[in-house]
């Protein structure tokens, strides 16, 4: 049975292991609770996940749970039991006029009508990224303000590893013919080259950082998920560019350490994005150029985090690309002014800020 004096917030994310001991981590006390292997095979399950969650969270006075995973579903079912007692970090909204009109309204009539509601019942303190969230949660939702939370991502922090890190995971690479002197597959031997790397998971623009390519000569690496593969691949028939998919993050790690600019080609999905992929960046040395979304706002910061791009304008893209690359001082000092930027908030200084909003959030419980 674990120890859980002084322990008051059950956590389902990955924070848990940087919150102090405040936190017991989620997992870990199912499995001592339960045993392991059939916890493990329960956890795989989001609706057995949520359930578990609110169950063992009876031991506790906060439960965290994983937003992503099953968020919404808990919501309902915390308000349906009359427990509020739950704080979401990370609280990222869908890109909901990406799903087409039909889909939207309808995703939108749920959240104002069912969601907005369950979670004003059931949660304490939401965490967003952005300022801009809080009208959005505010109107979408119906959410009091007093309940948001602007606790921005601490630019500068190497963090890929930490949240997604599994460095077991297989290397699949689809390579493209690109006339390095390296052999395309091998991602380390990318890394021996100068070169524009790209990559990301969500919300990604590659129709326009292709169109941005065919105006340069530079050498471009991209890095998608699978599947994104295909899509990439339409764009890429001429092989402009190396492209690598599902490659473990120690590998995309070595790819942007030996790039010579970060591209950050964002779409407008009304939602927040690219911040992680910023900050790894940063902390790698590399100079970033990236468009100008809403998802940035706070993070983008033209000539001092990076080089801000509109969006959606290929030309435009690809002419700062272009002069980044010609001006090694500029991009030398581009890199140091953002370090220094991200210097100002540390990953430490963000962990103490989720620590004491749980702390706030656990008096007023207790209350």
């Amino acid at each position: 049975m674990p120890n859980i004096n002084n322990r008051h917030v059950l956590c389902d994310f990955w924070y848990s292991r940087n919150l102090g001991e405040i936190v017991f981590p989620f997992e870990k006390y199912v499995e001592e609770k339960i045993g392991s292997r059939f916890a493990r095979f329960l956890l795989r399950i989001s609706l057995l996940r949520a359930l578990l969650l609110i169950w063992f969270g009876r031991d506790f006075t906060l439960i965290v749970p994983d937003w992503y995973r099953y968020g919404r579903m808990i919501c309902v079912l915390q308000a349906l039991l009359r427990n509020r007692n739950m704080v979401i970090f990370e609280c990222i909204d869908i890109a909901v006029w990406s799903k087409g009109p039909i889909i939207a309204a309808a995703v939108l009539f749920l959240d104002k009508y069912v969601i907005g509601p369950c979670m004003r019942a059931s949660v304490l303190a939401v965490q967003v990224m952005t300022n801009w969230e809080l009208r959005t949660f505010m109107e979408r939702y119906g959410l009091p303000e007093k309940m948001l939370h602007v606790v921005p991502w601490p630019l500068g922090w190497e963090s890929e590893v930490e949240r997604y890190g599994r460095p077991e995971d297989v290397v699949q690479t689809v390579p493209w013919p690109l006339g390095w002197d390296s052999k395309v597959h091998d991602p380390a031997g990318a890394a021996k080259c100068g070169y524009v790397l790209a990559s990301g998971r969500n919300s990604c623009d590659w129709k326009v950082l292709f169109e941005a390519a065919q105006f340069g000569k530079w050498p471009l690496c991209v890095v998608c998920r699978g599947k994104d593969l295909a899509h990439v691949a339409a764009f890429n028939k001429s092989g402009r560019a190396t492209v690598f998919s599902d490659i473990a993050v120690v590998e995309h790690q070595r790819l942007l350490a030996g790039a010579t600019i970060y591209v950050l080609c964002l779409k407008e999905n009304f939602k927040s994005a690219g911040h992680v992929r910023l900050s790894t960046a940063i902390a790698a040395g590399v100079p970033v150029v990236a468009t100008n979304v809403l998802g940035l706002e706070g993070y983008l910061i033209d000539g001092v985090t990076a080089i801000a791009v509109e969006a959606g304008h290929p030309a435009a893209l690809a002419r700062a690309i272009e002069n980044l690359m010609n001006e090694p001082e500029r991009r030398n000092g581009l890199a140091v002014a953002a370090k220094q930027y991200a210097a100002k908030f540390t990953k430490d200084d963000y962990f103490s800020a989720l620590r004491q909003l749980l702390k706030v959030c656990l008096e007023s419980n207790r209350r």
